[in-house]
């Protein structure tokens, strides 16, 4: 493992030399900044182009979920960080991983990130997934029960 990684799906595409400026990013941050992430582009059903705010503790709490795409340090999976499909829905396992992997990294490891705004990281296809937390209210329910009742998932 090397001292950065980034979860892709396979619905997303990374925008060209994006990492370079991740890379350089998290190389001149203090050690308690453990992840930084650009803008993304959605495309499909949702066509625009989200360029997220700076990163605030308490925004993501009240339901910023859109970190999305993130390149984070490695020490979050020394740490025991890890993407879980731990969350049920009618017995059936289900995910918004990432956000639940954010969760993990703010709560456990008290880390900071830093936002990019301006700089195109990742192209998406727009469909279901993370976005869906918003829509789907037994999703809600469960991030919930996971993570506590003051979280609230605003649309973005």
């Amino acid at each position: 493992l090397g001292r950065y990684f980034m979860q892709l799906d396979a619905d997303d595409w990374l925008n060209e030399d994006c990492l370079a400026k991740l890379v350089e990013t998290l190389d001149d941050a203090p050690p308690e900044v453990g992840f930084c992430y650009g803008d993304t582009q959605y495309h499909g059903k949702l066509n625009q182009r989200y360029q997220p705010p700076p990163f605030r503790v308490n925004d993501f709490w009240r339901g910023f979920a859109s970190l999305y795409p993130v390149l984070y340090r490695r020490e979050a999976f020394e740490a025991g960080c890890r993407y879980r499909g731990i969350l049920e829905i009618d017995g059936k396992k289900v995910g918004c991983l990432d956000y639940d992997f954010a969760l993990q990294l703010i709560h456990f490891m008290r880390w900071d990130g830093i936002a990019l705004p301006g700089h195109l990281v990742l192209n998406y296809s727009y469909a279901d997934g993370m976005n869906s937390l918003v829509e789907n209210p037994d999703l809600l329910t469960a991030f919930r029960a996971l993570w506590g009742s003051s979280l609230k998932v605003q649309k973005l």
